[in-house]
């Protein structure tokens, strides 16, 4: 059975494409890959008390802050965020990078991401995001926004 979307979600240099959808595998896992532009960074540090999530880089470095301690990931790296641990990352380089993005169990899908854009792309340019607002889909989805 195909899993694959061909959706794309686009928002703050960042692009998710979903390989296996959590309804696909019935909740045992959901599988993006996220390409993440020179300069961009994941909006809010944050955790996840009821899923794993493994970073395995296909191109380009991206540089995460795991439970305070700073690594950078290439191709062919493995970065293991467990429960509740606190992270970020960003591509601090001059090339955009790619990686393969699993969470298990599956119970962050799309619509996550889907949220988390249209705020991004209802602010007004020049106008910071409605914080409120994205840490609100957040919290609903799973993540708790780092203090």
């Amino acid at each position: 059975m195909p899993t694959t979307t061909r959706e794309e979600i686009r928002f703050g240099g960042l692009a998710i494409r979903y390989l296996v959808d959590p309804q696909a595998s019935g909740g045992a896992v959901a599988i993006f890959e996220f390409e993440v532009a020179p300069g961009a960074k994941v909006p809010a540090a944050h955790s996840h008390d009821a899923y794993e999530e493994t970073s395995y880089g296909i191109e380009g470095v991206l540089t995460y802050t795991v439970s305070g301690q700073t690594m950078e990931a290439g191709p062919g790296d493995c970065v293991l965020i467990p429960r509740g641990a606190v992270h970020r990352f960003e591509n601090l380089h001059s090339v955009p990078t790619k990686a393969l993005v699993i969470i298990t169990p599956g119970l962050l899908g799309p619509g996550y991401f889907r949220e988390i854009a249209g705020v991004l792309q209802s602010t007004p340019p020049g106008t910071p995001p409605n914080q409120a607002a994205i840490g609100e889909i957040m919290r609903r989805h799973g993540l708790t926004p780092a203090p």
